[in-house]
């Protein structure tokens, strides 16, 4: 039975949620869906499920333009990428992904040498929602020891962190060079 022709919410429901379940999971996706098994083992569904994947992490690498620049696209894409494997996009626009982002780089290890990037990914959420950045700010500032505030905001100043277009106009010029 097609679930898509059935016409039953329900079973378009469950269907979407397994096939979601098995881009993130194929390896077992079959056994948890049987009605989706077929479809996980097609050659096309790999190059799908990898393409998805890449378009999170570029969306993420688009909102975060700061964290990217302060630790290099290979750390970054490489994070965003686990990131992704974990949160599928809830929303159909890729310009609101990334909810949590500051709460996986709290808990990721490898940034744990990188106390003040979760902040700045909330610097990012906050401007990106036409928040108030004055706090957004305050929160950096308490996250962090008194003796590495210089060195993160100038790094803040050069990864343009400061407002959501010259975020985005550093990114493009960035891509010029």
């Amino acid at each position: 039975m097609n679930p898509m022709s059935s016409g039953a919410p329900g079973q378009l429901r469950r269907f979407q949620d397994a096939f979601a379940y098995a881009l993130l999971e194929p390896e077992t996706a079959a056994g948890r869906a049987p009605d989706i098994a077929a479809l996980v083992h097609q050659p096309g569904f790999a190059i799908y499920r990898n393409t998805v994947i890449k378009g999170c992490i570029d969306a993420l690498q688009s909102n975060y333009p700061a964290v990217a620049r302060l630790v290099g696209d290979e750390w970054f894409r490489a994070a965003a990428s686990i990131y992704a494997r974990a949160n599928l996009p809830t929303h159909p626009a890729l310009v609101q992904y990334g909810e949590g982002f500051e709460g996986f780089l709290s808990g990721f290890e490898p940034a744990a040498e990188l106390p003040y990037l979760p902040g700045v990914a909330r610097l990012l959420d906050t401007c990106a929602a036409g928040g108030n950045v004055a706090e957004a700010l305050g929160a950096a500032v308490a996250a962090n020891p008194a003796s590495e505030l210089a060195t993160l905001f100038a790094q803040l100043l050069n990864a343009g962190a400061f407002g959501r277009m010259t975020l985005h106009r550093t990114s493009i010029e960035d891509r010029h060079l």
